[in-house]
């Protein structure tokens, strides 16, 4: 079974407590393993479906007729550049340590990494007009596993490399690649936990602005 996602939804789902939005991670896995788990309640109510996440919270959906990604619009394989790469816009070279600023495999070093690219860290992955998103995935012990670029406008909202070496593909939502395990056996890509954002015009944000003169006057 699968299931879309609006930019409202993820609003929606960035501003819950922690313990919700993991709750909602494992409810997600468990409903696309087995959507008639008696856990779940997944019922439907009028016109719409909805499945209990636990905690005072239940999901709510309609039926649509989409695929989580567009099987029509997927590129060669390219082995010359990789996920990280493909999120950054390069498609010459792979993106890993030792080309990241350190050569640890870190959250903090691929952050690091895009803020030299002029993104920062933001709250959610809602498109925003003039602004550029990316995404970090990690596995259970927070090591970064993947990364997925949002595309400017369309029905596919994010496009990411798949593999080391396979396609980019567009994807509505970023659950569609997420998981702790392929079919084939392979590890999965974890969670999507970490945004960040820069403007498309290039201009500094306000906060970094605000910084730079600070940082001036105090003659740092």
């Amino acid at each position: 079974m699968k299931s879309l996602t609006t930019p409202e939804f993820w609003q929606m789902y960035a501003d819950l407590p922690p313990e919700v939005r993991a709750a909602a991670r494992k409810v997600y896995k468990l409903w696309q393993q087995n959507p008639r788990h008696g856990s779940l309640q997944f019922q439907k109510r009028g016109r719409f479906w909805r499945v209990s996440v636990g905690l005072g919270y239940r999901a709510l959906a309609l039926p649509v007729a989409e695929h989580d990604y567009d099987h029509n619009d997927v590129s060669p394989q390219d082995s010359r550049y990789n996920c990280i790469a493909w999120a950054a816009g390069e498609q010459r070279r792979r993106w890993w340590p030792p080309q990241l600023p350190q050569e640890e495999v870190t959250k903090e070093n691929f952050i690091r990494a895009f803020e030299l690219l002029g993104y920062r860290r933001c709250k959610n992955s809602k498109r925003q007009i003039g602004i550029e998103k990316v995404a970090l995935f990690v596995d259970a012990q927070e090591i970064p596993t993947h990364m997925a670029r949002q595309l400017d406008s369309g029905i596919w909202e994010w496009t990411s490399k798949c593999g080391v070496d396979l396609e980019d593909i567009k994807h509505n939502t970023l659950f569609a690649v997420e998981g702790d395990s392929f079919s084939n056996g392979e590890s999965g890509y974890g969670s999507a936990t970490i945004f960040l954002h820069r403007r498309k015009d290039g201009k500094p944000f306000f906060r970094d602005r605000i910084l730079s003169i600070v940082k001036k006057i105090l003659g740092r």
